[in-house]
C-alpha cells in the first residue's frame, strides 16, 4: 500500500480468503487520517469482508472521518481536512 491512499478493500478480501483458518478475528481500518485527509472507502472494506465469506469483526476509528468528507458548509465548500489543506 502507498502512502496517501486509503485501503485497498481488495487486498484485505484475498488477506481473508486465504485465512481459511481464521486466524485473523477483526479488521481495523483508519476512515481518516486527520493529518492528511486520506480517506478509506468503509462500504468497499464491508464488502470484501462479505464477500470473503470472512467472519472477522470490521472496526473503524472514524473520530475525524464520520462527517468530514460529506459535509459541506453554507458556501458549499467541503469541510473534509483534505479539502480544506488544498484551499490553504
Amino acid at each position: 500500500m502507498e502512502l496517501a491512499q486509503g485501503v485497498q478493500a481488495d487486498l484485505i478480501e484475498a488477506r481473508l480468503r486465504a485465512d481459511t483458518g481464521h486466524a485473523i478475528k477483526a479488521v481495523c481500518v483508519v476512515h481518516n487520517e486527520t493529518s492528511t485527509g486520506v480517506t478509506s472507502d468503509i462500504a468497499a472494506v464491508r464488502r470484501a469482508i462479505d464477500a470473503a465469506g470472512h467472519p472477522a469483526l470490521l472496526m473503524v476509528d472514524s473520530i475525524s472521518g464520520w462527517l468530514a468528507p460529506t459535509t459541506a458548509t453554507t458556501n458549499g465548500a467541503s469541510t473534509s481536512p483534505s479539502a480544506v489543506r488544498r484551499r490553504a
